[in-house]
């Protein structure tokens, strides 16, 4: 079992969450994570060691939580646009919350001189959403540090999305690969 199936066991099968938080992750299209839309994150997770972490788009704080429980002794900010009393419910009932940093804004919140191993990018799908959010992170990142690209699959009629972002990405970095069907990094 990897540590994504444990984590739906932990969450869905263990009571911990109120029913509430179980309504509001369910109704985020997180029933229970499907073990395949993981792996290729779990395997990529497993070959590293990050210490610090930046998520851009927190949605159902599953990320968050993933990458708190995968480094038990890392730190998480947490940015989204959004705040929610449930994200807090769902990282303490998890015992993460002194971990990660919820900060409610955009990219343009990013803790000024904080550099970070990881970065995932999942805010705004938009393709000037995407690169705004890559051209934010530039000054957050080191020689070695990750940054990941959710949902690069994903594309809108008559809009350009994150996916055309990631095609131009490909095309111009040599540190790209796809981890998953729908996600990709950058090794900086």
């Amino acid at each position: 079992m990897n540590h994504f199936e444990q984590l739906n066991e932990k969450i869905y099968d263990s009571g911990v969450l109120s029913p509430e938080l179980v309504a509001f992750m369910q109704a985020k299209k997180h029933k229970k994570i499907h073990p395949n839309r993981f792996q290729g994150f779990h395997d990529f997770l497993v070959k590293h060691d990050f210490k610090t972490g930046l998520e851009i788009g927190r949605s159902s704080g599953y990320s968050a939580l993933a990458f708190a429980t995968f480094y038990p002794e890392a730190t998480l900010d947490s940015i989204d646009i959004r705040g929610r009393p449930q994200h807090l419910e769902l990282f303490t009932a998890m015992g993460v919350e002194d971990r990660i940093n919820i900060i409610i804004g955009d990219s343009m919140s990013i803790p000024v001189n904080k550099i970070y191993d990881y970065i995932l990018i999942d805010g705004d799908h938009s393709y000037e959403g995407a690169k705004q959010d890559w051209q934010q992170i530039q000054s957050h990142v080191r020689q070695g540090s990750y940054v990941i690209f959710d949902d690069i699959q994903l594309t809108w009629e008559g809009a350009k999305s994150v996916a055309h972002l990631w095609k131009e990405l490909e095309a111009t970095l040599p540190s790209t690969s796809k981890i998953c069907a729908d996600m990709g990094v950058v090794q900086i």
